[in-house]
């Protein structure tokens, strides 16, 4: 009974440590009590486990309290699932199963600092041409600020002073530089694509995803302070992004000018949609009363068609100022998929990796043709829904038949799909409107698409999940996903 709990109090710890889905964690444990025929009790609140161990013979009960720094290993909640899965199916003793999950804790992380620093400015290179549509030439300083963004985190990391407000500040530094390079005359470099792959490292796509399911799985407690530290995150960075902008535009007044006349430009060949009803006033020709709506453009101007995603694009110009073609997504949407999935600490070489920028790209390929195909850039959620759905499917029926682990096959396209939905809103920071631009209703609406795009996953996991699993032999014991 004794090497009972200690695997259980030694697994806890592992799922805390390496970042399980929390949702499924008191399941797991719970399917590990009935198996070993204990009593058990457990409570999971943010980095802790609380875990009773109940003696019905002296009729008293032992409290344990697992606390751990919460992080993100993929490869070691593999590694943990099969362990998990092995001691559950009396294929390894328990105190064997507590030997390799101190071995995994006791580990040092799978790539250091350097390998990290190469894959934040990797991720940030790659993410900004395939979903904020960079150019090549906007793809290098993009990955610069994710270089200077992982290194903000790491000194945010160490002092718990700075952490608080290192949100704004960073993200205003980024958005400082950006409108600082796209303010050049030559205007090569895109404002809105370099700050908004220079802080995807930052954003709370995952935080706000685990809340909501928690919240779905009956665990309010859990998931409502993951949610409002997400959505205030959300607000710290779309603020620092308005802002960093803004004091940029107010030291250089000339680039602030320019700005605002474009805006203008740009706004006079917008058509006018007015709703009512029509009425003829002239009394020489009568007009029944009709009620729609009315469109009034300005057919003397002309289209601004060197405008793409919120970027000036001189079609003069060469191939490196230019958005990337569709077709080099073919191998970058698998690069990226691959430097995100080791930035979650993934063994680079291993069949879960395959599986994982399988699913990813496949998501990817089936979101982005259906947006083009039925012009879903208005819903983000529907293209969020759509995608993770993809995924779960996927990912879940890899998990049933080859029994791997659902949660690290799914997770690198869930992430990839939280970019995605956003620059089908329009991206993070928002373009330059004129003097006067409340930045407070910028950070709303940049938590306002997060929100949007994290109801369509998981709207699309659970469903998928659902479905995977309402056929054949129920499969709970061993169930890591989402």
């Amino acid at each position: 009974m004794e090497e009972y709990q200690k695997f259980i109090l030694t697994f806890a710890k592992a799922l805390l440590s390496f970042g399980s889905p929390s949702h499924r964690i008191e399941a797991q444990l719970n399917s590990l009590a009935k198996v070993f025929r204990m009593e058990a009790q457990f409570f999971h609140t943010t980095g802790t486990v609380q875990v009773s161990f109940g003696n019905p013979e002296s009729r008293s009960s032992e409290t344990c309290l697992i606390k751990a720094q919460v992080g993100l290993a993929l490869s070691r909640i593999h590694a943990v699932h099969n362990i998990y899965r092995s001691v559950l199916h009396d294929d390894m003793f328990a105190s064997q199963g507590t030997k390799e999950l101190q071995r995994l804790l006791a580990a040092p992380p799978r790539y250091g600092p350097k390998s990290r620093y190469l894959l934040a400015f990797l991720v940030c290179f790659l993410i900004c041409g395939v979903a904020f549509g960079g150019s090549f030439n906007d793809m290098w300083v993009a990955g610069l600020m994710g270089l200077f963004v992982r290194t903000m985190q790491n000194i945010a990391a160490k002092s718990e002073l700075s952490a608080s407000g290192s949100e704004v500040f960073t993200a205003a530094l980024v958005a400082l530089v950006a409108r600082g390079v796209a303010s050049v005359p030559s205007h090569i470099w895109c404002f809105e694509a370099i700050s908004s792959a220079g802080v995807i490292s930052m954003l709370p796509g995952y935080l706000i995803l685990s809340g909501s399911l928690d919240i779905a799985g009956k665990n309010p407690a859990l998931g409502a302070p993951k949610i409002v530290s997400g959505i205030m995150t959300s607000l710290y960075l779309g603020f620092g992004l308005t802002l960093g902008s803004d004091v940029f535009l107010w030291i250089d007044r000339p680039a602030s000018r320019a700005l605002a006349l474009a805006q203008q430009n740009a706004a006079a060949y917008q058509p006018t949609v007015l709703e009512g009803t029509f009425t003829a006033f002239n009394g020489t020709s009568r007009a029944d009363n009709f009620t729609g709506t009315f469109i009034f453009s300005n057919s003397t101007t002309t289209p601004d068609t060197s405008t793409v995603q919120g970027c000036f694009r001189n079609p003069s110009w060469p191939w490196y100022l230019q958005p990337l073609p569709q077709w080099s997504l073919i191998w970058l949407v698998p690069l990226f998929a691959l430097c995100s999935s080791m930035n979650s600490m993934q063994h680079w070489w291993s069949r879960q990796m395959l599986v994982m920028v399988v699913i990813a790209c496949v998501s990817f390929g089936i979101t982005r043709a259906a947006n083009l195909q039925w012009g879903l850039s208005a819903h983000p959620d529907y293209v969020s829904l759509l995608g993770s759905w993809i995924v779960g499917i996927l990912g879940n029926g890899y998990s049933r038949r080859f029994g791997g682990t659902a949660f690290t096959a799914m997770l690198t396209g869930i992430l990839l799909l939280v970019p995605d939905g956003l620059s089908a809103a329009g991206g993070l920071a928002q373009n330059y409107h004129g003097p006067g631009q409340d930045e407070y209703t910028q950070s709303l609406t940049l938590a306002r698409k997060m929100i949007s795009v994290i109801i369509g996953i998981m709207a699309g996991v659970y469903s998928s999940a659902a479905i995977v699993y309402f056929f054949g032999k129920k499969k709970n014991a061993a169930l890591v996903t989402f």
